[in-house]
């Protein structure tokens, strides 16, 4: 699978060369932000915009991160999976759609606290911030990790069942992190401060690092996340069973002299 960005498509790219548009199109008819949880649509028929990040599920669906929703791609068509229109949730006669930006994000941020956020409420992005880069599938097939807005990893339980991601944390010599968990269809944050950019955070807990601008992210067969801190420069590690934040791999950025040698 591949992607075009204007218009945004989705394109399956076929032995023999040939190339399928899935999803999008240049004459869809669906805003993206009319998209509402519990309906499907013919996915050329949906107005994608800024796709960020696609993903192959365990039943061979497709999920998509288009702005700040996350859809998947099926047989029957395409679905909301979370996210989606920043100011559904509010009131457009008391807010205006921006503070609404800002009122989902503190009540999202209260409510990730625990097992997360329900699917049908998540609003995946930041109070400056609207874009969602979803990149990794991993925990048997069953967690979407993905980068949200400027600042932070959150993931989304698929399973039928609450998931506990960093199940060795909480000894002494481990950063004093903790295990968390993610409850059925729900959205919690695992590393990093909710519109906290910062660089700070290696030998601590991820839940309390701070990273700027991380731009994508894979995770490994054991469950450890390799983030791309590039506001940082900087590659950084989340130990899946620890939960702690370490570097990886960092660029230092000299300053070229302009002396003669």
């Amino acid at each position: 699978f591949g992607t075009a960005p204007s218009p945004a498509l989705v394109r399956k790219f076929k032995v023999g060369g040939t190339v399928e548009t899935v999803a999008g199109s240049a004459s869809a008819t669906v805003p993206l932000a009319k998209v509402a949880h519990g309906a499907s649509y013919p996915a050329t028929a949906v107005d994608l915009k800024e796709i960020r990040g696609l993903v192959v599920g365990p039943g061979g669906e497709l999920y998509i991160s288009s702005a700040a929703a996350l859809l998947r791609l099926q047989a029957g068509g395409l679905s909301l999976v979370a996210g989606g229109n920043p100011c559904a949730p509010c009131d457009p006669a008391s807010t205006t759609c921006s503070q609404c930006r800002a009122q989902v994000s503190v009540q999202d941020e209260i409510r990730d606290w625990r097992t997360g956020v329900p699917v049908e409420q998540a609003q995946l992005l930041e109070q400056t911030q609207g874009l969602v880069s979803m990149v990794s599938m991993a925990v048997g097939g069953q967690v979407l990790y993905f980068v949200n807005g400027y600042s932070g990893v959150r993931v989304l339980n698929l399973s039928p069942h609450d998931i506990t991601l960093y199940p060795k944390a909480g000894n002494a010599s481990d950063c004093a992190a903790q295990p968390i968990v993610v409850g059925s269809l729900r959205v919690k944050t695992i590393a990093g401060i909710m519109n906290g950019v910062g660089d700070s955070g290696d030998g601590a807990s991820a839940i309390r690092a701070r990273f700027n601008g991380p731009q994508a992210l894979v995770v490994d067969a054991d469950s450890n996340i390799y983030l791309s801190d590039t506001g940082n420069n900087r590659v950084r590690v989340i130990g899946g069973k620890s939960g702690c934040v370490s570097t990886f791999a960092r660029q230092k950025l000299r300053a070229l002299s302009q002396s003669s040698p």
